[in-house]
Parts: structure tokens; C-alpha cells; sequence
């Protein structure tokens, strides 16, 4: 974010350090959602637990499917030699 900051500075002819809340590691102290420390929806968690272990299962089929195909071709051609 600094390189950016930075580069947009000196597109638009400021000097780099005019901003001086943009030192390094200024971002540090600054909370987002995740670390606020407040207590997570119970309800919001668990759906994005069972969204991600769908993601999961989906990535699992698609890749047996795959290996599926792959043994398939492999046989035909020990097959035919």
C-alpha cells in the first residue's frame, strides 16, 4: 500500500513523506472487522464454515472426476501396446 501510495504521489507531482501518517507499518495499529476483538456471529461463521467445506467437497468430486478420466486414457493406451 505504500509503494502505491507512493507511486500516486509522484504521478500527481507530490513529494514523497507528505503524508506523515504514511510511514512504515503505520497500517499496524489500525483494526479491522476481524481483529476488533468483538464477539463473531455465531450464525455468519457457521455459514461461511459450511460454504467453504461445500468449496471443499465440490474441489474433491471435480478431481476424482478428473483422475477418473486420467486412469481411463492411461488403460486404453497400456492397451493398445
Amino acid at each position: 500500500m505504500i509503494m502505491f501510495l507512493s507511486f500516486c504521489q509522484l504521478v500527481q507531482g507530490e513529494p514523497l513523506g507528505s503524508l506523515p501518517s504514511m510511514q512504515y507499518g503505520s497500517d499496524i495499529d489500525t483494526l479491522d472487522e476481524t481483529d476488533s476483538g468483538s464477539t463473531p456471529d455465531p450464525t455468519r461463521t457457521r455459514h461461511h464454515i459450511e460454504e467453504t467445506l461445500r468449496k471443499i467437497e465440490r474441489t474433491k468430486e471435480q478431481i476424482k472426476a478428473e483422475q477418473k478420466v486420467k486412469d481411463g486414457k492411461i488403460k486404453m493406451c497400456i492397451k493398445y501396446m
